[in-house]
């Protein structure tokens, strides 16, 4: 999670943040060997790895605390228009549906629909660049609880 995807999950701080990994920095291998880290942000900013399946979790557990709330498994999204507050979204073999919606949270992940229908709004900052070798994650459990380690940009032990 970035600085704005904590702060927009701070409805849910404590069950997702506390239980994430800071991240200051991506520590690069390269071919040679050699290691170097890029930071994630200025000093003291990071990322937060999460458990995507806890998030899931903790997220439909606080969406089903409100009775307005509808869930829809098993459709794409298709389109969202903030301005009108409409989704449309599509089942396989079925015809699109248009639902509307007072507030939508978008962790549809990289290549977020949600993400995508926002970039086409004017004054929306944001920049996507791909690296040439894809990304990879990695689930290293801690050893004895302890997650801190000497390499800055990586969840310890390795």
């Amino acid at each position: 999670l970035s600085f704005s995807g904590k702060t927009g999950f701070s409805f849910l701080l404590f069950q997702i943040v506390s239980k994430g990994i800071p991240m200051h920095a991506r520590r690069i291998h390269t071919p040679l060997g050699k290691k170097y880290s890029i930071p994630y942000g200025k000093k003291n900013q990071y990322i937060l790895s999460v458990d995507r399946a806890n998030l899931n979790r903790e997220l439909l557990t606080a969406a089903e605390k409100y009775s307005n709330t509808k869930l829809y498994f098993g459709h794409k999204l298709i389109e969202c228009n903030a301005e009108l507050g409409t989704l449309i979204i599509k089942r396989s073999g079925q015809l699109p549906l248009e639902v509307t919606y007072d507030l939508i949270v978008g962790c549809d992940g990289a290549f977020s629909t949600v993400r995508k229908q926002f970039m086409r709004q004017t004054r929306f900052n944001y920049s996507h660049e791909y690296i040439p070798h894809g990304y990879m994650e990695l689930t290293i459990p801690p050893r004895d609880g302890d997650v801190s380690g000497p390499d800055p940009g990586l969840p310890w032990p390795p």
